[in-house]
């Protein structure tokens, strides 16, 4: 949430699902299953911002719509498929995600 202030952000979203929530880390299907249930909107109408590849690849696998932010890791490994959303900042990201709905 620190970055989401930070960022300006922190007024436009509405639900955060933290680890804490589920025990699970990600890319545990938990935590996006308890996100899909607080939201009641179908997978595929979600949205993931992170900076970590791995977040956004498992995100992916469970149908939602992924934004990697690549200002932390610089490459995006193989075996997971490219990213179809790429951002270089928070602020990027928002807006990317904004004008996708």
């Amino acid at each position: 949430m620190h970055a989401l202030v930070r960022g300006g952000l922190g007024q436009r979203v509405r639900e955060i699902v933290s680890i804490d929530d589920v025990r699970a880390w990600k890319p545990h299907r938990a935590p996006y299953a308890e996100l899909e249930r607080r939201a009641a909107v179908p997978a595929n109408e979600l949205w993931l911002v992170a900076a970590h590849r791995w977040d956004v690849h498992a995100a992916r696998t469970y149908g939602w719509n992924a934004v990697w932010v690549e200002n932390l890791e610089q490459r995006w490994p193989p075996p997971a498929e490219e990213p179809v959303h790429r951002a270089d900042s928070l602020v990027t990201a928002a807006r990317l995600v904004t004008t996708r709905r």
